[in-house]
């Protein structure tokens, strides 16, 4: 990505997280243009990137990257559609499902980009201590689920916890998909780490202190639009770069 287009992405980040910090609640008082001009803000760096990959498709042959990369990506706007179309009975488990659809989405693309030849035994350490720390945030969700949903909604429990195992083991795995230390690295990593510190926060608002997540649509978008960033970049540069190197042989 070149600077003019992560400037300008940024720009529209900064741009669109004011509008929810001031957003009047509750929400059910806003028109119905006024919500639809909240939900496109909302995805804007979303659909931004969107449009960035479709411009790039041509530079990767591995088209079954770029089809992951823009499912992960389609797949965060869905949300801002089946919210108006479910049942608050239904919500929940909607809500979980998609989490899961967008978490599988990201460990079929890990697994596509993952190149355990060219790391080293030096990330197995850090990798472990990241996710275990990533585990012990989700650890007080994961009991207040136990509490609740166990005995009363298994689903909803075995749901809830697939989805803190698959966030914990997207970021491990993220440390084995570039040569260690590379700027890709970093920025894959990174970027994974940004989207489950959000998810931590998150889920601990909900099933933690039984509070709204009030910063979720402004330091927790700027961190998640931050995150996928990183994450296009890093994957993109890694195959554009390794298409390079074979055209050149």
């Amino acid at each position: 990505m070149t600077t003019n287009f992560v400037t300008f992405y940024l720009i529209i980040v900064l741009i669109t997280g004011p509008f929810f910090q001031f957003l009047p609640m509750p929400p059910e008082s806003l028109l119905w243009d006024e919500i639809l001009l909240a939900k496109i803000l909302n995805q804007a760096p979303t659909i931004f990137l969107l449009g960035y990959l479709l411009f790039q498709v041509k530079k990767v042959k591995q088209y079954g990257i770029f089809m992951l990369l823009m499912a992960f990506l389609t797949s965060c706007i869905i949300s801002e559609i089946y919210y108006y179309f479910v049942s608050p009975e239904t919500l929940l488990y909607f809500s979980v499902g998609h989490n899961l659809l967008t978490y599988l989405i990201l460990i079929l693309l890990l697994l596509k980009v993952i190149s355990f030849k060219e790391t080293k035994d030096a990330v197995i350490l850090p990798a472990t201590i990241v996710s275990i720390f990533i585990a012990l945030g989700f650890s007080f969700s994961a009991f207040s689920i136990y509490q609740e949903y166990f005995f009363s909604q298994p689903i909803i429990f075995l749901m809830l916890i697939s989805f803190i195992i698959s966030a914990t083991l997207i970021v491990f795995l993220s440390f084995f998909t570039e040569k260690p230390f590379q700027r890709n690295w970093y920025e894959i990593v990174i970027g994974l780490f940004l989207l489950v510190l959000v998810d931590i926060y998150t889920y601990s608002c909900f099933f933690v202190f039984n509070a709204p997540p009030t910063l979720l649509y402004t330091i927790g978008k700027i961190l998640f639009s931050a995150g996928i960033l990183l994450l296009v970049d890093g994957i993109l540069r890694k195959k554009i770069k390794e298409n390079s190197l074979l055209h050149a042989l």
